[in-house]
């Protein structure tokens, strides 16, 4: 859930507490990539971060399949 209180999802989210849709997400990710061919700064997620992110969510479904905690 987003609100105003997060940018750049507040652009399209008037009051707090809705979802973003696919056309919003894809607006913002080609704006950011639009930013960093411009060598603007850009709030894109490099590898390294995804690559985290990615650990986090394979661990999520790990525990919930095995039902225990998983220590990342």
């Amino acid at each position: 859930m987003s609100g105003p209180t997060h940018p750049p999802y507040d652009r399209f989210i008037p009051a707090p507490g809705h979802g973003l849709g696919f056309n919003e997400l894809k607006i913002i990710e080609c704006r950011e990539l639009l930013r960093a061919i411009a060598g603007e700064p850009a709030h894109l997620v490099d590898f390294a971060a995804g690559l985290r992110i990615e650990r986090i969510v394979e661990a999520a479904a790990r525990s919930f399949d095995e039902v225990r905690w998983i220590t990342l």
